[in-house]
């Protein structure tokens, strides 16, 4: 019995559910207990197609899991993110041609996710710098207002933060308040902030990681070779 296009709607249904919460709320939709219902079915439902044969995705499965573990153990990843990612490996550790997708599709989504975030701070620094926008009591460098922190973390914070706009809403506040601040954030340390409330304080940006993950796993099943595909 083949079931990989069920799994695969499965795994779609589970992205694109949370890929909205993660956007919207910075959360995954339901609790432990949802997905570890659904990991179990979409489990199942690979042995029943005989994944228990399959030795690569055997080794996709287990190394979609451990990958999944470091991310979070690194917190790279939060731990909502973590459980969908752990899903998406126990229901289709491969598909389509595509071995080892949990793998390359976490790997390809947390490495956007990292440019598009270094990518955002350079571009509201520069603008910070270039006198399109900046923070008034920030003056015209970015993080000039912390004395004392070093350069090197300063030249760091370039691409890793910067200072927070009216319009962001979702952001994790590294401003200790005694002119320094800790670049070891944690996606744990996520606030929602309304609009116009703690402009100017140092915060990196909580960016959905889910998204970037769905988005992952289209682009590896769209450029698989045709040939395995059929």
């Amino acid at each position: 019995m083949d079931t990989e296009l069920i799994r695969l709607l499965m795994v779609f249904g589970v992205l694109v559910a949370n890929s909205y919460t993660d956007v919207r709320y910075r959360t995954v939709l339901g609790g432990d207990r949802h997905y570890a219902c659904v990991g179990a079915a979409g489990f199942a439902l690979f042995l029943l197609g005989g994944g228990w044969a399959d030795t690569g995705a055997l080794f996709g499965l287990a190394a979609g899991i451990t990958l999944a573990l470091v991310l979070y153990r690194c917190r790279a990843v939060a731990s909502g993110d973590c459980v969908v990612l752990l899903v998406v490996s126990v229901t289709l550790p491969a598909a389509s041609g595509v071995p080892f997708l949990p793998v390359l599709a976490g790997l390809l989504g947390v490495t956007a996710l990292a440019f598009a975030v270094v990518g955002y701070n350079v571009a509201l620094n520069v603008s910070h710098m270039a006198g399109l926008y900046r923070y008034p009591a920030a003056g015209r460098r970015p993080f000039a207002a912390c004395g004392t922190t070093g350069v090197l973390k300063k030249a760091a914070a370039f691409f890793a933060a910067h200072h927070r706009r009216p319009w962001e809403r979702y952001v994790i506040r590294i401003d200790d308040g005694r002119g320094g601040f800790s670049l070891r954030a944690t996606p744990a340390g996520t606030r929602r902030w309304e609009k116009g409330g703690g402009e100017g304080q140092l915060v990196m940006v909580a960016a959905p990681v889910i998204p970037f993950l769905l988005v992952s796993v289209i682009l590896l099943l769209l450029l698989s070779p045709p040939v395995l595909v059929a």
